[in-house]
């Protein structure tokens, strides 16, 4: 009969081999943990002791990673800047008119940026927010103002001031558009 050993004894061999593995393959210390179940101290004191060595990079092959990361086309700006747009916007309606749903939406939707980028453990931490957000929602009114009506104000006229700022400074660059020199012989054809 196979017993599953409790979470805090001994580890069999088997699983720090999959480690090991799994760390010499690549993956960080992070993910080695939690796909093995273990914590992550202990990872790092076992990868310390026995001399887990990560793959090794070459220099070059970084280069070349920063290289790409930084090339990138005309397109692919716009749309990284309307979505940080987006981005920006979701928080500053947090901030400033939250409400249980957004806050429980925009947790769900960051857990599942985390958990295709950065990892499971800051998956997590969105996910048990996104579940203590409907939680609250269902014991007490949540969904208030959290700045008196001055705060509001102040910051309708520092907005409106920024915007004013932005236009002067529109007004004022010169234009982008090069001044395209024109033939005589263009200029005299209808």
């Amino acid at each position: 009969m196979t017993q599953t050993a409790s979470p805090h004894s001994r580890r069999p061999t088997q699983v720090w081999a999959a480690a090991r593995a799994d760390y010499e393959a690549g993956a960080s210390l992070r993910i080695v943990a939690e796909r093995h179940g273990l914590n992550i101290r202990t990872v790092s004191r076992h990868a310390r002791a026995e001399r887990w060595k990560p793959p090794r990079v070459e220099a070059s092959e970084v280069f070349n990673e920063y290289r790409a990361r930084r090339d990138f086309s005309p397109e692919a700006f716009r749309q990284m800047v309307a979505v940080t747009h987006v981005a920006d916007a979701d928080e500053e309606a947090l901030l400033l008119r939250p409400d249980s749903v957004g806050l429980c939406r925009f947790a769900f939707r960051r857990a599942a940026e985390c958990a295709s980028a950065s990892g499971p453990t800051e998956a997590m931490a969105w996910i048990r927010l996104a579940e203590a957000t409907s939680r609250l929602r269902r014991n007490v009114d949540v969904d208030v103002r959290p700045m008196s009506e001055a705060d509001y104000r102040r910051m309708a006229a520092l907005g409106r001031e920024e915007l004013d700022d932005h236009m002067n400074a529109v007004e004022a660059a010169p234009p982008d558009v090069p001044e395209v020199e024109v033939s005589e012989v263009s200029e005299s054809v209808p």
